[in-house]
């Protein structure tokens, strides 16, 4: 049976309608205490992933007094692996803004751990929460503190900590469209096909 063109370019649609966006993943909001960032005193949030994710950037709420660099990293926490690093000139940065990487892409394997860090030059201050908290966002879970890491050189964990560093993490999220969308289109494709055999019938 040969398919009419209008068909095949309905059918092609349906499959495609849903898609990868990029947006926030995750955020646990700003943090109700600050704490000191140095060159000796990184920190690097646990979090666990449900699923492989595509990570385009990441950030903490920060407060630096003076221009200086932050190092923003990733570590597998399992095998305490630096996955990611990333190094950005900052200027002063006032009443605890957000704070992110330029944008990148890296993908993320499902079932692990991840400690998504940051450590300054200089002195600066960022925000945490003074407990555990438990939170999870498109299959991004906050694990059981987080570690710290020095020097600012080459950064290694050489800890854990309890409570919570504010964090926000964006990637690509999977655009999935309203159930009535699939109906519509359904209809739609329906219909084309009744068209074509009437027309056929009628030839």
């Amino acid at each position: 049976m040969h398919l009419p063109r209008k068909f095949i370019i309905a059918a092609t649609a349906l499959f495609a309608v849903s898609s990868n966006v990029e947006a926030q993943l995750f955020s646990t909001g700003k943090g109700t205490a600050s704490t000191a960032l140095t060159a000796s005193s990184g920190y690097g949030q646990i979090v666990a992933l449900s699923s492989n994710t595509t990570i385009t950037s990441f950030g903490f709420w920060i407060e630096s007094t003076s221009a200086q660099n932050l190092k923003f990293f990733v570590f597998e926490t399992a095998t305490n692996t630096k996955v990611y690093e990333q190094e950005k000139s900052v200027g002063l940065i006032s009443t605890n803004a957000a704070t992110s990487t330029d944008p990148f892409t890296l993908l993320l394997s499902g079932g692990k751990s991840y400690n998504f860090g940051v450590i300054a030059s200089n002195s600066a201050r960022i925000l945490v929460f003074q407990s555990l908290l438990s939170l999870t966002q498109n299959g991004v879970s906050l694990g059981n503190g987080f570690g710290r890491y020095a020097p600012y050189t080459n950064p290694t964990r050489f800890g854990v900590s309890l409570g919570t560093v504010a964090l926000r993490i964006d990637g690509d999220l999977t655009a999935v469209p309203e159930p009535s969308t699939y109906v519509l289109l359904g209809t739609g494709l329906l219909g084309i096909a009744c068209l074509a055999r009437r027309r056929r019938t009628v030839l």
